[in-house]
């Protein structure tokens, strides 16, 4: 379940640099107020929601390949990574990289998830403002083509964004190798267990073979 919830994640951020890449000028969202600026804030917002919840999808499959016994909520950067089965583990390390790669996305993140606020470059929003001024009082305010101007903008985001996955994806192929082997262990323990807990509700139901 987590694993796949990790590679959904990761398509979604594929699918979020494709977004951002083009602006459909499409009639129905100009009627409904959408243009450059609204676009590029919807598709690098959820591109920021995604990354930091493979982040805490991770702590949830470590804590199940571990065996940790935490619920989803108490899942937890503190308690997996400081619990004594994990944080002298290759998988703790594993794990210190990915945070490493979120944490600059976190404020942000939290921002819009907790607050409902937009934390936009300092690029987007100059943008926004001269747009705003030029559509209000087009005499005075800088001649700007603001397509190009927005699509430039969305391809830095791009160029960013396509950095920002090939670490990615080189931090996730990490982090399951080093969690493939305890995996391998505590699936090896719970078919053990699984067949001593049958082999005992046969007994039990006098189910054995006469010898």
């Amino acid at each position: 379940m987590y694993l796949r919830a990790i590679i959904e994640g990761v398509k979604r951020l594929g699918q979020s640099q494709i977004f951002l890449s083009t602006f459909p000028q499409s009639r129905t969202y100009a009627k409904s107020g959408i243009f450059w600026d609204s676009w590029i804030e919807y598709h690098s917002s959820f591109y920021t929601i995604t990354l930091v919840s493979l982040f805490d999808i991770a702590l949830l499959l470590t804590n199940a390949v571990f065996r940790l016994g935490y619920s989803e909520r108490n899942s937890t950067e503190k308690c997996v990574m400081k619990n004594s089965s994990v944080k002298h583990t290759a998988v703790k390390q594993s794990l210190d990289g990915l945070k490493k790669l979120i944490t600059p996305h976190e404020d942000k993140r939290h921002l819009y998830v907790h607050r409902g606020k937009i934390q936009n470059p300092k690029e987007l929003d100059w943008l926004k403002l001269v747009h705003l001024l030029q559509e209000t009082h087009p005499d005075g305010t800088p001649d700007v083509t603001f397509d190009l101007a927005y699509g430039e903008h969305a391809q830095k985001l791009c160029e960013t964004i396509q950095e920002e996955s090939d670490t990615l994806h080189d931090r996730l192929s990490h982090f399951f190798d080093t969690l493939s082997p305890i995996y391998d262990e505590k699936f090896k323990v719970i078919c053990e267990e699984w067949l001593d807990a049958l082999k005992q509700e046969v007994e039990c139901r006098g189910l054995t073979r006469p010898l």
